[in-house]
């Protein structure tokens, strides 16, 4: 089974477990049926943006750690703008200055 076959089965359950709790098919206590069902897919929702944002926080924290992971772009700016100035475009701005490394141009 591949992942994405695992993955869908396990959305296509949690979906089915919720409608079959929502619908009152497998009854629960009122206060879970009124008070806790229906924040679920809001708590889910918020969970999966938090998780989101932590992991590309946690990712553009981390760029500096790996040395390739800044140096890749930074050459492929540097080949870019090279091949811009042989075409006779000006790319000697402030802003684009930032991504050069010294010795680079």
């Amino acid at each position: 089974m591949t992942r994405l076959q695992k993955n869908v089965y396990v959305v296509v359950t949690v979906i089915t477990a919720y409608i079959i709790l929502n619908l009152g098919i497998i009854l629960l206590g009122t206060a879970a049926q009124t008070q806790i069902l229906p924040v679920l897919p809001w708590l889910a929702l918020v969970s999966l943006g938090a998780y989101a944002l932590a992991s590309v926080g946690w990712a553009v924290y981390t760029t500096n750690d790996r040395p390739e992971a800044y140096k890749a772009p930074v050459k492929d700016v540097a080949a870019v703008k090279r091949e811009l100035r042989q075409r006779g475009v000006e790319v000697d701005s402030r802003a684009a200055s930032v991504f050069e490394e010294p010795g680079i141009a």
